[in-house]
């Protein structure tokens, strides 16, 4: 599980790549820019013209039909946002770059770089799309019979994983895909065994684009106690241990305990006899002191 972690930093830090190839989107040609949830992504508007001829750079974004305004950049007066968002900025001294950082979910769409300037109007359109990581889980569940079902959870991604599974013909496939509302996909895979498999493995496979690599999640389909983690074993040895020490700590108590008052006893008897003969003494040197007086 490690390693899956490890893969989640690495595409969380993947550089934002460009499809050069220009698409054309209603007659309008837009270059197609992806890039990775929280990740940074700068629009560059390409422009032959002078600093010294632009007049006024602006920046919008299409929301289906409407256009809503970024931010513009004019010669005289400087940057000007049309509303306040500290993750986007329009950097180089004119104005020809927008910055997003981080990129949200909600930041996909087209976007478009007006440029003024003394020669005329110039236009760059981006199309932008945000690819979401899934996060992947795999558990595996005990059957009647002592059947297995091993379930591979790819949770919304987007666009969704594909899910695929190491060879093996003991056992048959059920895929469900869920649609959230946000946009992303949610892909479970489910593997039923046909027989009873106790010293096997399972692997899931998982493809993302936005993985550098394959995902490969492996399983054992035995006993419960052998798909314990290292961590978990290692904290229920460290227990055990505990309460034994414990355990024998309190029987060495309990025996000393038990052998001082198998010492104190006699000790108590010799002083009730030593208190029992000065009695009898005293008795006695009473009983003498009589007689002596009646010799007398």
């Amino acid at each position: 599980m490690n390693g899956l972690k490890d893969a989640h930093k690495q595409a969380a830090m993947l550089v934002t790549f460009f499809i050069t190839v220009r698409l054309c989107e209603n007659g309008v040609y837009a270059v197609h820019v992806t890039t990775i949830l929280g990740d940074k992504i700068n629009l560059n508007c390409l422009t032959n013209q002078s600093p010294k001829e632009i007049t006024l750079v602006k920046w919008s974004r299409s929301i289906t039909a409407a256009s809503q305004d970024i931010a513009s950049y004019n010669a005289d007066y400087g940057l000007f946002k049309f509303f306040k968002d500290d993750r986007l900025t329009v950097s180089s001294y004119n104005g020809t770059c927008l910055q997003i950082q981080p990129v949200y979910l909600t930041d996909e769409g087209n976007y478009t770089c007006e440029i003024t300037a003394f020669t005329g109007i110039f236009r760059d359109h981006f199309s932008l799309s945000v690819l979401v990581p899934p996060t992947i889980s795999l558990s595996v569940n005990s059957l009647p019979n002592g059947l297995k079902n091993v379930h591979c959870i790819a949770s919304k991604g987007k666009p969704a994983a594909t899910i695929t599974w190491k060879e093996n013909t003991f056992g048959n496939l059920t895929h469900i895909l869920v649609d959230n509302v946000d946009g992303t996909v949610t892909v479970e895979s489910q593997y039923h065994t046909a027989i009873n498999l106790t010293e096997q493995e399972q692997t899931c496979i998982v493809n993302h684009p936005a993985f550098n690599a394959t995902q490969n999640l492996t399983i054992s389909l035995g006993d419960n106690t052998k798909m314990m983690s290292p961590q978990i074993k290692f904290i229920l040895i460290t227990c055990a241990s505990a309460m034994a020490v414990v355990g024998t700590v309190l029987l060495v108590i309990w025996i000393m305990k038990k052998k001082m008052k198998k010492i104190a006893k006699p000790e108590r008897r010799k002083q009730v006899q030593v208190f029992e003969d000065r009695i009898y003494q005293n008795v006695h040197d009473m009983k003498m002191s009589q007689y002596s007086i009646q010799i007398r």
